[in-house]
């Protein structure tokens, strides 16, 4: 009897679905049990680091990333929140050294975030009270990225 493969990302691989890995849509939905939301550091730790540790999946993970970029505008939330947490999840945990070499190129981050900042310039007017909980995070990606990009 073959094993189900249990790890979300090569699962997303083999099926053609990054988009909705990326999402946590049905099958790749990981509960934060403190947030009751999707969980974007377990979905990294549990599945992505995995997989980046046997240098699997590296260029699935950019293409992720790129459908993020190119599939969101200002108004879609989902796509941008995940676009958010990928992003913020991946500098924080190469900046700690729990991802020990980039895999994501520099100037892939950098289109995230100005697509980010033309959300958050939406999300301004739109819904206060969302902009307030995110612009935080967005902050912290913009430093921590700082922090790690060569100058």
């Amino acid at each position: 009897m073959e094993k189900e493969n249990s790890n979300l990302l090569q699962k997303a691989i083999i099926n053609k679905n990054l988009f909705d890995f990326a999402l946590g849509n049905g099958e790749y939905y990981l509960t934060d049990r403190e947030y009751g939301t999707h969980w974007t550091l377990g979905i990294w730790l549990y599945h992505i680091i995995p997989c980046l540790e046997k240098n699997e999946g590296i260029n699935e993970i950019n293409d992720m990333f790129e459908q993020l970029i190119n599939t969101t505008t200002p108004k879609s939330i989902a796509t941008n929140d995940s676009l958010l947490m990928h992003t913020y999840t991946y500098v924080s945990l190469l900046q700690s050294g729990r991802i020990k070499n980039k895999v994501i190129k520099d100037a892939t981050i950098i289109e995230a975030i100005e697509k980010l900042s033309t959300y958050f310039e939406f999300l301004k007017t739109a819904d206060s009270h969302k902009y307030e909980e995110d612009i935080y995070i967005f902050n912290l990606l913009k430093n921590r990225f700082h922090e790690i990009k060569p100058q």
